[in-house]
């Protein structure tokens, strides 16, 4: 589900204006979306105890840019107010490059993003260490959903590269027993507009269920 920065960026007034620079409209917005939120998580909670929802929140790239009205001060007590309302474990997904911090020091419980692009860049960031440390989890977008980089790609290149991340952490100081608990595996970005369609998107499921179970038999993952 779009999150509530992401979708008042997008829609605009009248005048051409983001309907998030509207206070009353902002209001209205995030308190719309965190009730849609909360009735998802009730329906998949009867089906799933371990459910969750993400918002997904490409938005958060742009609200660093000069260009953006709507700053950082602003989103961050926004964004916790919204997820201090969110009923079960709290999920951001983006494949943007926002400043990191902003996200590992929010009330975020699981962080999804684009591993495959970004990782190196996140590791290093101490705010991960500390979201770990606290009990956040990182879901790894490591399979690339675009042909031109999936075709390079491997089961054992993905897995050397994922393999790269993790031991970088753990020479910071993560322990390696706590980053495999607290670590998902998805797709690096919910690209859907390739020109073969949905095929790259199915193939690149394929190759994260296989990069999944060699992981769990390498480590002994139940």
């Amino acid at each position: 589900m779009i999150s509530p920065i992401s979708l008042g960026l997008k829609v605009v007034d009248q005048d051409q204006k983001s309907i998030i620079y509207h206070d009353e409209v902002r209001e209205v917005l995030f308190d719309f979306i965190q009730k849609k939120v909360n009735q998802q998580y009730q329906e998949l909670k009867e089906k799933n105890p371990n459910a969750f929802v993400w918002v997904d929140d490409p938005g958060l790239g742009l609200i660093f840019s000069a260009l953006s009205g709507y700053n950082e001060v602003q989103a961050r007590g926004d964004l916790d107010r919204f997820l201090g309302g969110v009923e079960g474990p709290k999920g951001v997904h983006l494949c943007a490059k926002p400043d990191w911090d902003f996200l590992l020091k929010s009330r975020l419980d699981i962080l999804s993003f684009d591993s495959f692009n970004c990782g190196v860049m996140i590791i290093n960031y101490p705010s991960l260490i500390e979201f770990l440390a606290k009990g956040g989890v990182i879901s790894w977008g490591i399979v690339p959903t675009y042909p031109e980089l999936l075709e390079q790609e491997t089961i054992g290149s993905l897995k050397e590269r994922l393999g790269t991340l993790w031991r970088d952490l753990s020479k910071k100081g993560v322990d390696w027993e706590r980053l495999l608990r607290q670590s998902l595996l998805a797709p690096a970005t919910c690209n859907l507009l390739n020109p073969d369609k949905e095929k790259t998107v199915e193939r690149a499921f394929g190759m994260l269920q296989e990069l999944s179970r060699k992981i769990r038999d390498e480590y002994g993952l139940s």
